[in-house]
């Protein structure tokens, strides 16, 4: 069985500088460089950061007002014709056709016949 290499404990003087370089590397915003302009441009002074309104709790948006749709009338419930209703209608049929004797029965039928019709019963 081979047995694993051990590593070595030396370090190298090349990874210890890059590991002290990189704390090293901050420095304050003053000590930064700023690229000089060259000749014949004008040097502009930087705009000042945009500044965040503090944030509040909005209220949630309401839509529009608007009228509220009306209401339907309330149906009515559908009744069956009357007998005075049927009555009037079977007059209505009895005089329309020539006022004959002997068809009461058949004009009453008609007469309720044609008021459910109507009526959509």
């Amino acid at each position: 069985m081979a047995t694993p290499k051990k590593k070595s404990k030396k370090t190298t003087t090349a990874t210890k500088t890059a590991k002290s370089t990189k704390s090293s590397k901050t420095k304050p915003a003053s000590s930064t460089k700023r690229a000089t302009p060259s000749k014949g441009t004008v040097a502009r002074k930087a705009a000042p950061a945009p500044t965040k309104p503090s944030p509040k709790k909005a209220a949630p948006k309401k839509p529009a007002a608007s009228k509220p749709a009306p209401k339907p009338a309330p149906k009515k419930p559908i009744l069956p014709p009357t007998n005075d209703e049927i009555r009037a209608r079977a007059h209505q049929i009895w005089e329309q056709g020539g006022r004959r004797q002997g068809g009461e029965k058949e004009n009453w039928l008609e007469a309720e016949r044609q008021l459910r019709a109507e009526r959509g019963l």
